[in-house]
């Protein structure tokens, strides 16, 4: 879908809801390229809704089954979605993203034994994929060990070293997992080197110089963010000016024109802590 490539989503659901009602609901592939679409922009619920449609026209439908899984997983209900990739991998059982996909359910669950398993065969059947050893850098952070989760984010990195996603996840898991946070700032850095239009990786690089106290740091970098993604993210960053009490004054670029009533009101009547 044209507009989809472009990240143009809503004329791509335009589109794909047309062809939809045209088949009165009955279009399974527009169903299952709509949702994506909806998992892309983040609107899980929307996306499970048209993934268990497809599922209802055709039960072994094993992306649907991969979708409806990624869905849940990002819901937070791990059990459910190892269901739904245990299903896809039956009818696909050599499929690398939905190894991937289930070795991130076993992660999220701790089973970082079996997640190991379901990473190290994504990587056997297709060794051009960067997710699972991205993931399989995970475990080896997760179980403490360090060196070999550092050698293992480079080797991800290397597979796609000018995707800003891939450094971006290497830097949110060092800050969440509160480990080698100078790292995690060059990785981040690497990002927004890649792709500086992206406000989270600003956003991410905020968060990190405040965990390394270097609040003087923070206003900087989100100064060269573009506008932020939501309220939420506007939010965050009014509290942690304000907790590092480096607030003057709003950033130039990053709030919407009518956030900027909400933040003064944030600020100066505690509105927001």
């Amino acid at each position: 879908m044209a507009w989809k490539a472009r990240g143009e989503y809503e004329r791509a659901l335009d589109d794909l809801s047309e062809a939809i009602e045209l088949f009165h609901g009955r279009f399974a592939l527009a169903l299952y390229d709509r949702g994506n679409t909806y998992l892309a922009m983040g609107e899980l619920q929307s996306a499970g809704t048209d993934y268990a449609a497809v599922l209802d026209l055709d039960s072994n439908h094993s992306d649907a089954l991969y979708g409806a899984g990624l869905v849940l997983k990002e819901l937070g209900n791990f059990e459910l979605a190892l269901e739904l990739y245990d299903a896809a991998l039956a009818l696909e059982p050599e499929n690398a993203s939905y190894l991937n996909g289930r070795g991130a359910a076993w992660l999220a669950l701790g089973a970082y034994e079996q997640a190991l398993i379901d990473f190290t065969w994504s990587i056997e059947l297709d060794p051009s994929y960067p997710f699972p050893r991205l993931n399989r850098a995970h475990v080896f952070l997760f179980e403490g060990n360090e060196e070999l989760a550092l050698e293992a984010y480079a080797d991800a990195i290397s597979l796609s070293p000018h995707d800003p996603l891939i450094a971006q996840k290497v830097a949110m898991a060092l800050y969440q997992a509160d480990a080698m946070l100078e790292v995690a700032l060059e990785y981040i850095g690497r990002a927004i080197q890649i792709d500086p239009s992206d406000s989270r990786s600003h956003l991410i690089e905020a968060r990190i110089l405040v965990s390394l106290e270097r609040p003087e740091n923070v206003k900087l970098s989100l100064s060269r963010s573009p506008r932020l993604l939501d309220d939420a993210d506007i939010k965050e960053v009014q509290t942690m000016l304000i907790s590092t009490g480096h607030y003057d004054g709003p950033i130039d670029g990053i709030y919407s024109s009518d956030m900027q009533e909400a933040m003064e009101r944030c600020v100066y009547d505690n509105g927001c802590l």
